[in-house]
């Protein structure tokens, strides 16, 4: 608990003070805090030298918060009873820019408002050095204390650890491990402080994080090749932030015009005024016209730097705790390590009596499972993803995705396919994440046009888009877009997983989950540790559904056809499957399951028809390459409407009109997948093949006896 505390004190809270009181005063006391938080991430706490070294740091920061607030008090004292410095303009002013004025006519508000970070500064000091002494005096007197040493090596020796409580510190430590070592959570920070307000010194980190995960979706160990790039992003991060900084001095602002395109394209912004005169009791003014994610941007990018640092600092130790787990946990046959030493094996039986899973144990082993199903299925998430994608992101380049998603699906052996084209996939989603990434900088509809008025070209159309235009964040499509593609990583590496090996022996997660915890070859929660309720409720649930999901989708299919505000004729189309369906069921068993097939096959096509009309038809002047092309007249336009091809605005668009069809067509295809590829070679989808020999052996009763929903729903 000790060490949480000191840890919360140092890497927490201290960073985070530096950041906030370095941004809320744009004046010239506030780049000293901004060095000294260039200097935080490189203080350690594991040796007696980088102790002092974090003391003095500590004590300069303390120096500077005191003198700080003394200046602030002698300023004002001078003005109150020696000399009014407020007749005399540029020595005002140069104080001002430093960082000390007079707080005569000044608002409770903005008085607390200047002073209010060098007191938390010093008090953050105080608790510091307080608390650090506290600590390592009971440090040193643990150390010191014999009984303690002794007892605590006898207790390791007996083994009196239970193997739950040694997994359990294996957890916590892999955990730290990646929140310290590891570059997924750096390259997560990165990736926030590059999109929250995208701009050109941006974009170099939107690119490492883009160029990390595609490399970590061809199956390569991320944190080797990330030494120079970190050095590369730190480096780049310390001079953007200083000269963001740089930009908030009035004295630059006045000789810079902050609105030119280099200035926008560069992403400086002006987050606080300093006035020059007290305005009703205010010295410091937001920028109104800009949105919380410009204020939260500058935060992002120096959490980046920190984290970056401590990356780096740390990466070394990454490969060594890594194998010092493995070690530990590499499994070993019992046969083999206790066959010849019998004191070995009543330690073993011993240990295993206290081998009960713990808590924490069930819910990793949970996660795991989880996770480890998704990895395996990934491929349907990739095409589903391509699906939604394209419905919700409206354009020519989108339904590039829409078209490739429908043709895999209709690929025999679709996993095979779907991993197969998962990395160009990666490529084609990479390109139009770039694509937005530029359309979401500052830059105004003049400087990089949507509509080309030349040619009549609208880009929108075809997917170049200001996010802005349309009264949304630059961040909220790119991160939409940017979790898509994560999905299209996860399928890419499992691809190039599975093409490298088929079995990995060398997991970490693997070893520490379980040693015949095999991810490649185990359906979700097969061979699992996760907690038996839980799997009792998956499996059920699980198998509830296979039996039901047939009959779910003629229901579902029912609905689509009854409900809607307007009769349609893809509607009425639904309807008459949904009765033809029925009929032929009560005509005929045996006719029944031969007319499966086709029947399903038609839907399939019929929904990709309907889906790529509807998809297609919302295009700027499409109803005129229909007349030009296809010699359709305007005058059955109306047929048209009749039919559903009419125009619908983006709500209507996601609320039905093209979901509807897209989600019938994903439900077809995993019947038709489940149903019929894959009849008669598992438990859960045997139950057709049974159903047609019953059909075969007792034809005769079927036709006499009328079977009926309920009977069938007996025999599955």
């Amino acid at each position: 608990m000790a060490d949480t505390v000191l840890f919360i004190l140092i890497r927490i809270l201290l960073p985070f003070t530096l950041i906030i009181v370095s941004l809320v005063r744009p004046v010239g006391i506030s780049y000293f805090y901004l060095i000294l938080f260039f200097v935080s991430p490189w203080l350690h706490t594991k040796s007696l030298k980088q102790q002092a070294l974090l003391n003095v740091f500590v004590i300069c920061l303390c120096a500077i918060g005191t003198l700080c607030l003394i200046g602030h008090l002698l300023i004002n004292l001078i003005n109150l009873f020696f000399i009014d410095l407020s007749s005399k303009k540029s020595i005002t002013s140069i104080l001002r820019q430093i960082g000390f004025l007079y707080f005569k006519g000044l608002s409770f508000g903005s008085i607390a408002h200047w002073i209010l970070p060098d007191i938390f500064v010093l008090l953050e000091t105080i608790v510091y050095f307080i608390y650090s002494k506290v600590y390592y005096k009971r440090q040193k007197k643990l150390f010191l204390d014999d009984s303690y040493a002794i007892s605590k090596e006898s207790k390791e020796l007996r083994g009196a650890l239970k193997i739950s409580e040694i997994n359990r510190q294996l957890i916590i430590v892999y955990i730290q491990s990646v929140l310290k070592t590891s570059p997924f959570f750096t390259l997560i920070v990165i990736y926030f402080a590059a999109t929250l307000r995208p701009s050109l010194p941006g974009s170099l980190y939107f690119l490492m994080f883009i160029i990390a995960g595609t490399y970590w979706a061809l199956y390569r160990q991320l944190h080797r090749g990330m030494y120079y790039p970190l050095i590369f992003m730190i480096v780049a991060l310390l001079v953007h932030v200083t000269c963001l900084f740089a930009f908030q001095l009035s004295v630059l602002q006045q000789s810079h015009n902050y609105n030119s395109i280099w200035t926008r394209f560069m992403g400086m912004e002006v987050l606080i005024y300093l006035l020059n005169d007290n305005n009703n009791g205010k010295i410091l003014e937001i920028n109104s016209k800009l949105n919380f994610d410009s204020y939260l941007s500058p935060i992002a990018l120096m959490l980046a730097y920190f984290a970056s640092t401590r990356n780096l600092i740390n990466r070394s130790q990454y490969e060594l705790r890594s194998n010092t787990i493995r070690m530990n946990l590499v499994p070993k046959p019992y046969d083999d390590i206790y066959a010849n030493s019998e004191p070995l094996k009543e330690k073993h039986e011993e240990i295993l009596a206290y081998s009960e899973s713990s808590m924490l144990e069930q819910f990793f082993y949970m996660v795991f499972d989880i996770t480890s199903f998704i990895y395996k299925n990934s491929y349907i998430l990739l095409n589903v993803i391509m699906m939604i994608w394209s419905i919700v992101y409206h354009s020519w380049l989108t339904f590039v995705l829409l078209i490739w998603a429908n043709i895999l699906w209709m690929i025999p052996n679709q996993r095979r396919s779907m991993m197969r084209s998962s990395f160009f996939v990666v490529l084609y989603a990479q390109i139009l994440l770039i694509t937005q990434y530029v359309y979401g900088m500052n830059i105004y509809e003049s400087e990089l046009p949507t509509k080309v008025t030349s040619c009549g070209v609208n880009l929108e159309q075809v997917g170049f888009v200001h996010p802005q235009n349309e009264g949304r964040q630059p961040w909220i499509p790119l991160t939409v877009k940017t979790g898509f593609l994560f999905v299209f990583w996860i399928t890419s590496r499992q691809y190039f997983k599975e093409k490298a090996e088929h079995r990995t022996q060398s997991d970490l997660l693997q070893q520490i989950f379980g040693p015949h915890h095999l991810r490649s070859e185990q359906l979700l929660f097969e061979r699992s540790r996760a907690p038996q309720l839980i799997i009792f409720l998956f499996k059920s649930t699980s198998n509830f559904i296979t039996r039901i999901w047939m009959w779910l989708l003629i229901f579902l299919i029912f609905l689509c056809a009854m409900i809607d505000r307007t009769m349609t004729g893809f509607r009425i189309c639904y309807m008459s499957l949904f009765l033809l369906f029925l009929m032929v069921f009560q005509m005929s068993l045996q006719l029944w399951i031969k007319f499966l097939y086709g029947f399903w096959m038609f839907l399939i096509f019929y929904a990709m028809t309907i889906l790529t009309v509807i998809y297609t038809y919302q295009f700027d002047h499409f109803d005129y390459y229909w007349e030009t092309f296809l010699k359709v007249q305007p005058t059955l336009s109306t047929i048209f409407t009749d039919v559903s091809w009419s125009l619908y605005d983006v709500q209507d668009l996601m609320n039905g009109k093209t979901v509807v069809p897209t989600w019938h067509l994903l439900r077809k295809l995993i019947l038709k997948q489940k149903f019929f590829i894959y009849i008669g070679s598992h438990g859960k989808y045997s139950f057709m093949s049974g159903l047609k020999n019953y059909v075969q052996k007792d034809a005769d009763c079927l036709v006499q006896e009328n079977f009926s929903l309920g009977d069938f729903w007996k025999l599955i």
